[in-house]
């Protein structure tokens, strides 16, 4: 198996979160720009269902991996009918169909060492070009080893509750995201900066749909 980078460097700690986060408001107006990542479809949809269904179980329905690869690369928030192109392929249907795809996509774990084998060479050359693609760098090796190790997957800090209320993690969200389209974007988000949120996502969705997203600041 593939040898994998000591990964207690990746986890950000409360002050880095904050630094974060305060960067974030404070470019606020500035306008980024993202290029297009240097990895296969397949390779980013691939990387998305593992992230977003580690334990196999249920796989991943069409608009959450859509909000995944959107989530983390931004070019594909800037061309989100590309982004949702791509998926509605990977699904076997038109990608210029109107109609979204039902079912969840799922990976069979007997291919992710060859799904790996494509990505390795990437990762080893353009490392640095992936990370310049992405909305936060430093989450890309999280998101190779969570896609590696699937249900045997454990975050340091899985059973940590989120600092903040689900009010002011929408809040937090939506500064530092800027302009995000959806509830699954800002979830998969909080994921990432949050594991413990892992225990939250039903609720916080229900009620961001019934009192969240109707609030002034929101």
């Amino acid at each position: 198996s593939p040898k994998q980078a000591q990964s207690t460097s990746v986890y950000m700690n409360e002050v880095e979160s904050e630094e974060f986060h305060i960067k974030s408001t404070v470019t606020s107006n500035e306008t980024l720009s993202y290029q297009k990542p240097l990895l296969t479809t397949e390779s980013l949809i691939a990387v998305a269902v593992r992230n977003l269904d580690p334990q196999n179980k249920n796989g991943a329905s069409f608009w959450k991996i859509v909000a995944f690869i959107s989530l983390h690369f931004p070019y594909f928030d800037v061309n989100f009918e590309t982004c949702k192109q791509l998926v509605k392929k990977a699904y076997g249907q038109n990608p210029h169909d109107e109609k979204e795809p039902t079912g969840s996509f799922r990976i069979k774990p007997a291919v992710v060492q060859r799904l790996y084998a494509d990505i390795s060479p990437v990762l080893k050359k353009d490392k640095l070009e992936i990370e310049k693609s992405m909305l936060h760098p430093k989450f890309l090796d999280i998101m190779v080893e969570r896609f590696l190790e699937g249900e045997k997957y454990k975050h340091p800090k899985q059973q940590n509750m989120p600092p903040y209320n689900l009010r002011q993690l929408a809040l937090l969200a939506f500064v530092a995201l800027k302009n995000p389209i959806n509830v699954e974007q800002i979830v998969v988000y909080l994921l990432f900066l949050f594991p413990g949120f892992s225990a939250h996502q039903d609720i916080f969705r229900k009620k961001f749909v019934s009192e969240i997203s109707k609030q002034k600041e929101i």
